[in-house]
């Protein structure tokens, strides 16, 4: 099986060709299935920055190193196995973010209730939301990681998809024997959606748990463009906000 091209390392140019090569890790020419490679590919553009200081062209681009553990966590055989690293990972990085005086990371609401086998299985295969959130069937939403993912999310709520989880959890370790079983009962696990929403700091802080998130994928998440043009709008919408309520 040919082995995909490894990206940059951090602060690299990132030329036409070399994006051409991570490409290759997408592309299922042998009708093969390269999981962990096209997910690994998937997120360092996704996270990618802009081009090196110094750079005057504008087709370049840094790509982001993943974290090992992460990689590790890709490459775990069972789905089970895996969104229990996951949501391990999870949990020792909420209350350091907590902890921190940078604001983006304090003000994380994130729960480790949040990430189900469901959620786990969309980081691994790469399944975001490419619509608009206002055209989005609630099927989509709920299969889907997007920003409903991401709210602050509400315990009555959470306990009842938690606990849902660890039935399916049980569920797929009774048939472990059996591969279709597994994937049957896998599917019965459901996303969580049902977070706070109802003004602009909801929105800021869904993008700080995204941010956390992204922060389990690599070293650095700020310098990723998504997340500083996330966090640029936010902080305008948040502001405006203030503004209009200080006006009313």
């Amino acid at each position: 099986m040919e082995v995909p091209a490894a990206p940059p390392a951090a602060g690299d140019a990132f030329t036409p060709n070399m994006f051409k090569r991570a490409l290759e890790a997408l592309i299922n020419r042998d009708k093969e299935f390269r999981l962990a490679p096209r997910t690994m590919a998937r997120f360092c553009l996704l996270l990618g920055g802009p081009p090196p200081a110094g750079s005057d062209a504008t087709n370049l681009a840094s790509l982001p190193p993943l974290k090992e553990d992460f990689s590790d966590y890709l490459r775990m055989p069972s789905g089970v196995a895996a969104a229990d690293e996951l949501k391990e990972i999870t949990l020792t990085a909420i209350p350091e973010a907590n902890a921190s005086r940078l604001c983006a990371s304090e003000d994380v609401t994130f729960d480790a209730d949040a990430v189900p086998l469901a959620f786990s299985d969309c980081i691994r295969t790469f399944q975001f939301v490419g619509d608009r959130l206002v055209s989005l069937t609630k099927v989509h939403a709920q299969t889907n990681l997007g920003l409903p993912q991401f709210l602050t999310p509400l315990r009555t709520a959470l306990a009842h998809i938690a606990e849902g989880d660890a039935a399916v959890r049980t569920l797929v370790m009774a048939n472990t024997t059996n591969s279709a079983s597994q994937i049957d009962a896998t599917k019965n696990s459901q996303m969580y959606t049902g977070g706070k929403a109802n003004t602009f700091r909801c929105l800021y802080k869904a993008v700080c748990n995204f941010r956390l998130v992204c922060g389990l994928v690599v070293i650095d998440p700020d310098q990723s463009l998504l997340i500083q043009k996330l966090v640029e709008y936010t902080d305008m919408s948040y502001l405006r906000e203030g503004l209009l309520g200080g006006l009313l």
